[in-house]
This record gives structure tokens, sequence and C-alpha cells, in this order.
């Protein structure tokens, strides 16, 4: 039978086919079939190792056969790979048996194999023996990791250093440490679990050693090993050696542990990336799904449940990644636990179990089987299971090690369930000690409820318990998780929870009202968005804000009326008790729909919303009537009071109460007083009813000195002795009392002081016991601050204790009482403020009634006008409606007048103390005070000089000062005056003589004063107005000259550009009439080309040193004296050496450009050359010179303003009359009339001149330059220079 080739690396004795699966794969060298070899004949039969079935007779046929070991082992791998590894295990055990007295190195081939085989069993076995199954029948991964340490034994009693065995021992106490903490609890757990990772990695680096670190498969288990004992870096550096080494390495898959590394040091996304590229490689990792799964669910915790991106990433979590996972692998463990907890946040509870069942038997990963356990703790918590929620929360915890390790969540729900049974002493026990290691969020949101709980049971139990601490310590721990809701930094952010908010409001009640409403009006906007998401409201109806409210509940509208109610806002706060009222009512409608649909299906009514709205709609409705009563509508609020007694509750006694204040408030001698005493017959026992006796009496009593006559006296004494000595009302009660009857006792000597401080004494000692038993009692706060002003003059701890009372209370008394003790201490602008406040709390009161009043009329609102016109509320009659705070104010306003003797500040104080008159007209007191006023005006107007005062003011005292006499004498006719009569009397006496007489002088002097000093000041206003007029006209000569001066400027500028102008047109054409003559347009090339010298001409003067340099340079000089050209001024003509000839010359000759210069004094050489400067007059023709006998650099051009370039002879150079006078003039008419040459950049001209006229050309050098144009910068240098003769 002809052998089929087993494939690249197969063992070459062993032949037969393999399963072309990709290559580093599990089971990829594994033969599906094999010859094995029968007899001695050297046969061989053919064996399909696809089609196994059970293995004796196979074990058999390789008995009888003596095959050697590979066969054995062959067969063996063949039943792994199809997963029948009870079957391997088998033949493995048949083949030892066989090659029992065979030598060591078959026995540990087999051995070997079989410890593979036991460690693999292990993975597949259950960690734990499942429900109702037996445990004698179940085996468990402990069982197998115990025979597979038993071979692995005996195969290291034969040879300890064999290789192989290094790498399972390795991979033994890697599944050992798995085991370590599920199955064991204690601190020893975990000792035992490290040690195990230890040895692993021992192992690990052994085999990795003997193999030159060759063996792959060692190096991952060093990862493995690292990984485990959370040596991320380590294990991930050792993860992508492995990768580098064998970049195609898919099972194992290294990059599985590359992004497990990547996950927990914290960089998801690039773990993402990792596990993406596995699943490239192999689409099939149902682990590489699994964590992609988890990552997409990660992500998308991240956002709402209700946006789009959660939607996204949460089905592709699932439905993509978990359910491939699942369909490729149904028994992996991670994906079963994952797929849990999907299925028991859509409350599929059936099928929760299996699948966490099913990953905690299958699971070697402690953290797996945690969350599973946890999932199972869970589904029995919401199910009201709480003995196996316990038991499975205890499970999860102890599966990450338990007591001061374990799990997070487990442990959090074995407290919730502590807080559900009503253990919550040991739950906050619990807490505590977990919030010691862990600052979660969670902790500190249930550890603060608690703290609140307690604090609110504490205080309604004892009111005067001192809880300043733990509420400060409740406060924390829920501001904490509030300021994380708003922190867009933070790492983990927690979603906002209207049950923190509701307890820090009612913790913020007391101390900080303001918080309090913000903490109400974040759980309003939390309330309404949910409500928004739950139902279809649309946002543009009409209705919306209506619907929206509704549906909140009843009790956070009242709580925020109650708010309104406290800030004095009585509009918003009956609003909101309405909204409230209405809300309630639509609660219990549906709260009874509910009931009768569920005993009508037959279903339990313990799930149904069961508030007690009865509760609620009787404090809704007191709160509606006291709000209605600050409104001023006593109609509705006694329509509410009577609707509450009548439907709810008759025996309610404090809207009995409200009812009778009302009454004696409407009729205070009829009605009122009879329903006061029918209301304490029938309940005098109640506290509020006794309270309001004793407010009644206050009201209608007469005052008295005696204490024992006092009747709110006696009330309050039987109230204390008879009912409740605590009573807070009947103490304060007493202490104003006693407060009240110190004040009007006399104090004229020591006896009368000392009995009257006395009365204060007992004043303190009620108030001190009022606070004693409620420190934020307000009321008995103020009556201390009161007994410390009156008895003790001690202002200043009276202004600290009014101080906090205002921030307690906003009672107009408080205002008032510190406008007196800034009085006192002189602080006379914070004295008026105070006083203000208090009159304008008063006012808007006042007006808020009157608005509320006025709409609730019927009928047109111009048939009543309360207190304005038309209907309009007068603000001022408002102010003057409290007498007594307008005088107090007219007071302070009179000493700070007098302070820094002011006549405004006294004006003020006559204007407010009038308008407390025009509130009692009658009032003795009220008039003497006016005329008092009037009285000290004059005083000061007669003693300030004559520049502080003015004659209106004087003017007006003296018309004060005789309505001043009017009320003296008026008031003393009285039958009750303030002052006694003869005292009066002599005042309005002295008024009309002394003072009126002062007053008198005073106006004649300031008469005189103001007369005079209007006179001075009309004669220096008359000498400042000439000065201004003459300081006018200085400044208009002066601008006259400035703008003829300009003028001129102006004019001369003018005419120095238009010169400047001229003279740079004149250069400009001259210039170009000399780039002209320097260049030529050459024949052959068509290009502009410089002009070269032609030889001869008149120059004979030349050195001998110039004419050859000339003749280097390719120029041929004419010296024929006979020359036409010579004769005509001696002009040179030169011609290049191209051959061209002279009449061509001739034709073209060179151009010169030339300036007419004013000749400069110079030396006479010859007699000649004087005649010929004669002979030229004032100007003379400078021809243009270049210096270039030694350096052969361009000469620098240097423009004259005045003359042109002449020849030597003294006729115009380059311009050749009939006869040859030399007149510059023509030349100059000739040269303008040929056509412009192109401009060039640079115009170079080359003149003949001798050395020995360097001098002149020096000379010629220091004169005036002329300014060069940009057309002309490169022009050649003029200089004035002569020919010798």
């Amino acid at each position: 039978m002809a052998a089929v080739d087993a494939g690249p690396g197969a063992d070459a004795a062993l032949n037969g086919d393999y399963d072309p699966l990709a290559k580093y794969t599990r089971w990829h060298n594994a033969p599906i079939a094999m010859d094995i070899p029968i007899g001695d004949a050297g046969e061989e039969v053919e064996l399909n190792l696809q089609d196994l079935d059970e293995p004796t007779e196979l074990c058999q046929l390789l008995e009888n056969e003596k095959v050697e070991r590979k066969y054995w082992v062959a067969v063996a791998l063949a039943y792994a790979k199809k997963g029948l590894i009870d079957y391997s295990i088998e033949v493995l055990r048949q083949g030892l048996q066989v090659f029992g007295r065979a030598g060591p190195k078959d026995k540990l081939t087999l051995l070997g194999c079989m410890s593979w085989m036991y460690l693999l069993k292990s993975r597949q076995a259950p960690r734990t023996v499942g429900e109702g199954q037996d445990p004698a029948e179940v085996k468990t991964k402990e069982h197998y990791l115990r025979e597979a340490a038993n071979t692995m034994n005996e195969a290291t009693r034969i040879n300890p250093a064999y290789p192989p065995l290094f790498l399972t021992r390795g991979v033994l106490n890697l599944l050992r440490a798995a085991l370590a903490t599920s199955t064991k609890t204690g601190p020893g757990a975990e000792s035992e679990r490290t040690d195990s990772l230890n040895q692993a990695l021992k192992s690990f680096d052994e085999a990795s050693k003997l193999s030159n670190q060759r063996n792959l498969l060692a190096l991952m288990g060093r990862a493995r090993s690292l990984y485990l004992l959370k040596r991320y870096t380590q294990a991930l550096s050792t993860y992508q050696q492995v990768l580098a080494k064998m970049p195609d390495l898919s099972d194992p898959d290294p990059r599985i542990g590359i992004g497990a590394c990547f996950w927990h040091m914290g960089y998801h996304d690039q773990a993402k990336n990792a596990w993406e590229r596995a699943l490239a490689l192999n689409p099939k990792s149902n682990i590489a799904h699994t964590l992609l799964g988890i990552y997409n669910l990660r992500e998308s915790s991240k956002y709402s449940s209700d946006d789009r991106q959660f939607q996204t990433l949460y089905t592709k979590a699932i439905q993509i990644h978990l359910k491939t996972a699942y369909s490729i692998e149904k028994n992996c463990a991670l994906t079963n636990a994952v797929f849990s907890t999907y299925f028991l946040n859509s409350r599929r509870f059936d099928t929760v179990d299996p699948l966490s069942r099913k990953a905690i038997e299958q699971t070697d990963v402690n953290a797996v089987a945690s969350d599973a356990w946890f999932v199972r703790a869970r589904k029995e918590h919401v199910n009201g299971n709480i003995q196996l929620a316990n038991d499975a929360y205890n499970r999860a915890d102890q599966a990450r090690g338990g007591q001061n390790a374990g799990f997070f969540p487990a442990k959090f729900g074995q407290i919730q369930l502590m807080i559900d049974s009503g253990d919550v002493q040991n739950a906050k026990f619990r807490l505590e000690k977990l919030f010691e290691r862990n600052k979660a969020f969670e902790i500190m949101t249930l550890l603060g409820c608690i703290y609140a709980e307690e604090i609110f049971a504490a205080l309604k139990a004892n009111p005067k318990e001192d809880k300043s601490n733990d509420i400060r310590k409740a406060v924390r721990m829920l501001e904490t998780v509030r300021k994380n809701w708003k922190d867009e930094k933070a790492k983990v952010k927690t979603k906002p929870d209207s049950a923190v908010l509701l307890y820090l409001a009612q913790l913020y009640e007391n101390d900080n009202p303001l918080e309090s409403e913000k903490c109400l009006a974040e759980v309003e906007n939390l309330q309404r968005q949910a409500i928004a998401d739950e139902n279809d409201f649309d946002p543009a109806a009409e209705d919306f804000n209506e619907l929206i409210q509704e549906q909140m509940p009843p009790s956070l509208h009242n709580n925020i009326g109650c708010f309104y109610y406290r800030d004095e806002a009585y509009e918003q706060a009956l609003q909101r008790f309405e909204i409230a009222l209405n809300a309630t009512l639509k609660l219990h409608e549906k709260q009874a729909e509910e009931k009768q649909k569920a005993e009508e299906a037959g279903e339990s009514t313990a799930e149904l919303d069961l508030t007690d709205t009865d509760a609620l709609v009787t404090t809704i409705s007191y709160n509606l009537a006291r709000t209605q009563e600050a409104l001023g509508q006593r109609e509705a609020a006694i329509r509410t009071y009577e609707g509450l007694l009548s439907k709810r509750h008759s025996d309610y006694s404090d809207a009995s109460a409200r009812l009778a204040y009302i009454a004696l408030v409407e009729s205070p001698q009829d009605q009122g007083p009879k329903k006061m005493r029918a209301m304490y017959d029938a309940e005098y026992s109640h506290p509020e009813v006794r309270a309001l006796m004793g407010w009644y009496y206050h009201s209608s009593k007469k005052k008295t000195a005696n204490v024992g006559e006092d009747q709110e006296f006696r009330h309050y004494k039987h109230t204390l002795q008879g009912y409740d000595k605590h009573d807070l009302y009947s103490l304060v009660g007493m202490g104003n009392i006693h407060l009240n009857i110190a004040r009007d006792m006399p104090r004229n000597s020591e006896p009368e002081k000392e009995k009257r401080s006395k009365m204060y004494q007992k004043a303190y000692e009620f108030f001190d016991k009022a606070l004693q038993l409620d420190p934020r009692n307000a009321f008995a706060a103020q009556g201390v601050a009161v007994a410390l002003c009156d008895d003790k003059k001690n202002y200043s701890d009276a202004l600290q204790i009014l101080v906090k009372v205002k921030d307690t209370t906003r009672d107009v008394s408080v205002f008032q009482n510190l406008g007196h003790v800034y009085c006192e201490t002189k602080q006379y602008s914070r004295s008026i403020e105070n006083y203000e406040t208090a009159l304008k709390k008063q006012v808007q009161a006042r007006k808020a009634k009157a608005d509320f009043k006025k709409s609730t009329l019927n009928g047109d609102a111009d048939e009543e006008k309360p207190n304005g016109v038309n209907g309009t509320t007068n603000i001022k009659s408002d102010h003057a409606s409290d007498a007594s705070l307008l005088s107090c104010l007219s007071r302070v306003w009179l000493l700070r007048g007098k302070t820094d003797k002011s006549i405004l500040s006294h004006t003020t104080s006559l204007d407010l103390m009038k308008r407390a008159l025009a509130t009692q007209p009658d009032s003795p007191h009220l008039r003497f005070n006016v005329a008092y006023i009037q009285f000290q005006i004059v005083q000061l107007v007669n003693s300030l000089t004559e520049t502080q005062r003015t004659l209106d003011d004087l003017l007006a005292a003296k018309a004060g000062l005789n309505e001043a006499i009017d009320t003296f004498e008026a008031v003393a006719q009285a039958p009750s005056p303030p002052y006694p009569k003869p005292m009066l009397e002599q005042r309005a006496a002295m008024s009309r003589g002394t003072m009126m007489k002062q007053i008198e002088r005073a106006t004649e002097k300031q008469e005189l004063y103001e007369r005079a000093n209007s006179e001075k000041l009309a004669e220096a206003k008359r000498r400042r107005e000439e000065e201004l007029r003459a300081r006018d006209a200085a400044a208009a000569r002066r601008r006259e000259e400035d703008e003829a001066r300009e003028a001129e400027i102006r004019k001369k500028r003018e005419q120095f550009m238009e010169e400047a102008a001229a003279k740079a047109e004149e250069f400009r054409q001259k210039a170009m009439i000399r780039e002209a003559a320097e260049y030529t347009t050459d024949e052959d090339t068509g290009e502009r080309v410089k002009r070269q010298k032609k030889k001869g001409g008149a120059g004979g003067g030349r050195s001998r040193k110039r004419k050859q340099r000339d003749d280097e340079d390719g120029f041929i000089e004419h010296d024929d004296e006979n020359d036409s050209d010579a004769s005509h001024g001696g002009a040179r003509d030169r011609t290049p050496l191209s051959g061209t000839d002279e009449e061509q010359a001739k034709e073209k000759p060179s151009k010169k450009k030339r300036k007419l210069e004013r000749k400069a004094p110079r030396r006479e050489k010859t007699s000649k050359k004087k005649d010929s400067e004669e002979k030229q007059g004032k100007f003379k023709s400078q021809a243009v010179v270049v210096d270039s006998d030694e350096s052969g650099e361009e000469a620098e051009a240097v423009a004259t303003p005045k003359g042109g370039s002449r020849s030597r002879s003294g006729t115009p150079a380059e311009a050749p009359t009939p006869d040859g006078d030399g007149d510059e003039d023509v030349a100059m008419d000739e040269a303008e009339a040929r056509p412009a040459p192109r401009q060039r950049k640079q115009a170079r001209l080359i003149a003949d001149e001798d050395e020995d006229e360097e001098g002149d050309e020096n000379a010629g050098a220091g004169e005036e330059e002329a300014p060069v144009s940009s057309a002309s910068k490169s022009a050649a240098r003029v200089a004035d220079d002569e020919d010798e003769e």
C-alpha cells in the first residue's frame, strides 16, 4: 500500500495525511491517516484516523503488531483531536502497559502525553459539582489536576531533567493557582495562589532556558504567569516577544494577551486594536469576539440609553460579537457570563440561571466565576430571595479573595440586603469599613443617606439635640457625590440622583435655606426631563408645562411652595400649592384605578404606589389656606379651612385655630372673641390653641405694672405648669411680659434701678430657657438682645445676636431692633438702612395683598380704590402707615444731621416726622416731635456761618419756627401732653422771643452778605468774561498768522517742487542722450552693445601708456591731423577693430551727454588754453571721463548740476558743425532732435585722456553734484577737464 505524504512538519517515520488546518494552530500536526506495519514481511495497513470509535480493538491491534510508541501517541492525539479525551487517556494507559518492560524513554513520552491529556480534561471539567448532581459521579477540575500531578511525578522519577516536563509543570501550577482562591477562603488562599504562580513562572523559565529561548509555549506560559501576578508591563513585553518571533501564531494567540495587558493598564483602545487584529487572523476566535463585545459594552455605558451612539455600540456588542462568540463555542465561560448579564438587564431571568451556572462550572478564571455568581445574586435580589441573594453575593466576593480584597459590587450588594432587612447599624459599620479602602461614589451616596436618616430620626425624637457635626458629615459626603455629576474631567462620573438632592435639601433647610431651594430646583429639572422622556408630550403645546407639573410628585411642589412662603413670595407659593393639590387628587384617582384593576385580575397590590394621598391633601390644603391668608384672600382661606374640616378631618386643630384668628381680626369686638372662646373651650389642651389664646390676651389686655394681675401672664403660667413645661411659645411670652414691664418701671433712684434690673433678669431667664430647648428660636434670641440693650447697655453683644437672628428670620421687628442698636452705637448709615428695609418689607407685603385683593374682585376694578387713585397702591401712604418706624427713622436723620451739621439731614428728618404725623394727626407726641425738629433747624441755621447757609434756608427755618410756636402752644393745651405744660409754654415763649430775634438778625446779615457776595460775583464774572474775550481774540490772531505762514510755506514748497521736477526731467533727457552715445546695435546679433573706441582724432597729446592700452583693448586711434573730425574741435572718433570702415564710423558718431556747468577757477597752462576759455564764455562743455587706467572697474558717474560735456578744444563733443565754430546750442538742438535710444541699466563711456591730466580730473570731481534720477543711477561721472595743447 502506498504511503500518503504526511505534509510539512510531520515525523518522517510516521506516514499519513494531515488535516489542512492553518499553520501553528492546535492539532495541526495530528495525522488524519497513517500506515501501520503488519508482520515481518513489511506489509502495511492504512488506518483512517478521522473515523474512530471505541479504542479496545485498535489498542489490541497495536499491541499485537508491537508497533513503536509513536503510533500509540498518534492514535491518542487523533482521539484528542476529535474531543474524545477519555479514549485518548485509555490508549495511552494501554500503551504504558505494553511498554512497561521497555526502556524509560518510551514510558516518558507516553507519561508526558498522558499528563497533557489530564490537563486538557481539567480545562473542560466543571469547577464545582452542579445542583442536583452526585459528587461521587462528577469529576471536577481538581480531580484531573491530581491525576495530572501523579502522572507527572511518575515521569519525574524516571528522568527529572526531561525537558517537556518543565512546560507541563508550569501549566499544572497555573491551573492550580486558578483554583486556589475559588475553593479556599481566608488569608492563606491568596498566598497559595501566589506561590503556585511563582512556581509556574520558574518552570516556564527553565523550559525556555533548555530550549535556548526557542520554546514559544514556554514564553507564553511565562507571560500568562506574569499577567496573573499583575505584572502587566513585563507580561506585555513577553507577549510581544512571542509575537515578534512567530507572527502567524494564532492558537494560542499572543494578541489576546497583549490586549488583556493593555486593558488592565488602562489603554482600552489599544486593547481593542490587538483583539481586532486577532479576530482578523482568526475570524472563528470566540474569545476575541467576547472581549470585543465587552469593550463595546463598556463604551456604550458612556452614553445615555436614548443616545444613538449607545444603540450602535450596544447592538454591536450583543449582535455582532457576543452572539457570534456563543455560536462558535457555547461552553465558553466568559461568553456565558457576559451573556447572563445581558439577559439580567433585559429581565429574562429564566435564561440567566443556565448561563451563569455554565460559566461558574466551566471557568478556571476566578474573575469570571465571581461575575457569574454576582449575576445570580442580582437576579435573586430583584426577585426578593434575600437568603439566596446573600449566599450568591458571598460566593462572588470569595471568588475574588473575600475579606479585605474581594469583589466590591458583591460587598455592596450584601450591604443593600442588610438595609432591606432593617439591619441599618451593621450596614453602616460595613460601609464605613469599606469606605476606608474604596472611596467609591456609591458608598458615599448610601452612607450619606444613612447618616441623614439617623439625623432626622434623632431630631424628631429630641429636637434640642445638637446634630451639627453629623449634619456636616452627611452633607460633605452627599456634596462630593453631587459635585461629581458636574465634573467633566472626572474619570468615574455618576448620574444625578433625585434622592441625594432631596436629602441635601432637608439637611440644608435650617442652616442654608438658599442652598436647599437650589437642590429642590435641581430635583424639579430632573423630574421634568424624566417625565418628558417617558411621555409623548408636545413641547410646543400651550399646556405642556401644566402636563409636566401634574406628573411630578406632589410633595416636591409642596416643599418648593413652603420655601416660597418663607421668602414671602406668596404668589409663587400659592401657585405651587394649587399645582400640588391638583397633582395629589389625580394621583389618588390613579391609585384607585390601579388597585381596582389588580383586584379584578387577582394580582397582588403590594407593588402598587401606596402613597398616603389623604395626608398630602391635608397638608397641602392647610399650606394653601395659610398662603391665601398672607395674600389677604381671607374668604378663600376660610373656604379652604372649612373644606378641610368638613371633608377631611373635623378634629384638625390647626385649621380651627386659623379660623378663630381670622374671625378675631375681622371682628375684634363681636364674633372674634366668641369664636376664640368657643375654640379654646373645645380644645384648651392643644398647644397651638393655647398659644393663639395667649396672643389674644396679649392683644386685648391693658398695661399693668403688676405681673400677677396680667391675664396673659396667668395663661402662660397655667400652660407651663399644667400642660407643657417646655412650651416654647409660653416661655417666650413670659419673657416678653417681664421685658415690657421692666421698660416701664421708673429708674430715678438706685433701688428703683435695682428692681428694674431684676425684672430684666427674669425676662432673660425665660428667654434662656427657650434657647436651651431650641437654640434656633429667633424670638427668644431677639429678647435676649433687647434685654442686653435696655439693661446692660451692651450694644456689641446685642448686635451680634441680632445679626444672626436676621439670617434666621426675616421679621420686620429684627430689622427695627437692628436700627435701634446701630443708632445707639452712632452707626447712622446702617441704622437708616435697616429702618428702610423694615419699611420696604411692610410696603411689599401690603402691596401684594392689595394686588391680589384687587385681582379677585368681581366687576370693574375701579369700583374699589383701596389706597391710591384708580385702584393703584399708594406706596407713600403705606410707608406712613407705620408711625413708629417713621419716627425712628426721623430720629436717626436728626442725630446724623446734628453730627454732620447738615441742613439737608434735618430737612429729611422733618419730612419723615410729618409723614408719621399724617398717620395720626391728633397725636400730641408726633406734633411735638415736628415742632421740636423745626426748633432744631432754627438753632442749626443760626449757628452756621454765612458761607454754610443760604437766605432760603433762613426763611424756611423762620417759617418753621412760626409753625413750631403754634404747635408748642397747642400741645400745651392737650389733655395729655408729652411734657409738662409750663415747659412747653416756656419753649414757645423762647421761640417767639429769643429765637425769633436771632433768626431775624441772621436773616438781615445773610441778606447783606449775599447782596455783597452777589456784587462780587458779578464783578468777578465780568472780569472773567473780559479775560475770555481777550484770550479768544489773541487766539484768533495767532490762527490768522499761522494760516498766512502756512500758505507762504506751501507756495514756496510748490515752487521748489516745480524746479526740482524740471531739473529731473532735464537730467533724464541728458541721461538718455548719453546712453544713446555709449551703446549701439550689433549688426550680427541685433543686441545692444557698447561702442568701441576709434583711433585717431585730435588727441595728439595722449600718453604712450594710454595708447598702448587702447591697442590692447582692440581700439585703433585715428591720429591723422587732416581728418575732418579732427579739424572740428579735435573730437575723437573711435571705431571697433572688427573691420568697419571710417565712413561707417562717421555716419554713426558716438554721442556723449553733457551738462553746462559754471567754470571753476583754474591755473592756466598755456596761452592757447586761456584763449579758448575766453572764447567759450561763462560755460564750457565737459566730457564724460571714466577712470579705468589701472583698476579696470567701472567708474562712478557723477553729474554736475549745470553745464554739459565738451571736447578738449572747446567745441561740443560728437556734434561737428559745418562751420566748426563750436556753437553748443546748435549741437544740443541736434542731439535733442535725434530719437532717444532705449535706456540701459548702466552706461559706461570710455574717454581718451592723458595720465598727466589726472590732477585736473580730481579737481573737477570736487565740484557740486546734481541729483541723479532713478533711471540714471549708473550714469558716468562728469568731470570738468581740459586737454593740454
